[in-house]
């Protein structure tokens, strides 16, 4: 069975179908919790600011014009941590990516010592992500761990793909860079 159409359950929620919401909350729950996670490396901040952005996609439903409910959605959770930043202008010492590693543990040639050494490997990864400016790290985060392309992360950010693609170029040869001996 074919799968509805985001922007379709959103129109459906602006009539008031509250299951078409549930679903879309659904749908949502892993990715747009991990960007936050990304973003603001606190747990517990992440969940609040996860349950806030759906309460104001709820509260402003009526604001969705029926284009990418992805990028509208993200727009209210990035707008979240981008007042989060004004206010706190702390960085975390705790980083952390999130980075699915399902794929590892379910292949036939996995075993524990496998997982230990894949496990180190994300940690490194996830310390060298952390150690990004913002204005590479997200647009990486987005890309490369959220999978939206180019022209979804330039309507959320504001910022041109030209741009988005030099900037997402410049985080992976930091990475290269800060990785580079210790993989």
């Amino acid at each position: 069975m074919k799968q509805v159409p985001d922007e379709i359950l959103a129109l459906r929620v602006k009539e008031g179908d509250v299951q078409c919401f549930e679903e879309l909350y659904q749908r949502y729950r892993s990715s747009l919790f991990g960007y936050l996670l990304n973003m603001v490396r606190d747990y517990d901040l992440a969940e609040d600011f996860f349950q806030e952005t759906f309460c104001r996609a709820l509260a402003k439903i009526n604001t969705f014009n029926g284009s990418n409910f992805q990028v509208w959605l993200y727009a209210i959770a990035r707008h979240l941590v981008i007042d989060h930043w004004k206010k706190v202008r702390v960085r975390s010492r705790h980083p952390l990516i999130v980075i699915e590693n399902d794929a590892i543990k379910d292949t036939p040639w996995s075993n524990p010592h496998r997982r230990i050494v894949d496990a180190e490997v994300l940690e490194k990864v996830s310390e060298a992500i952390d150690r990004l400016s913002p204005k590479l790290r997200e647009p990486l985060i987005m890309y490369a761990v959220l999978g939206m392309d180019y022209d979804e992360i330039a309507r959320l950010t504001g910022v041109n793909t030209k741009t988005l693609k030099v900037r997402v170029f410049r985080a992976r040869m930091k990475l290269l860079e800060m990785l580079e001996g210790m993989l």
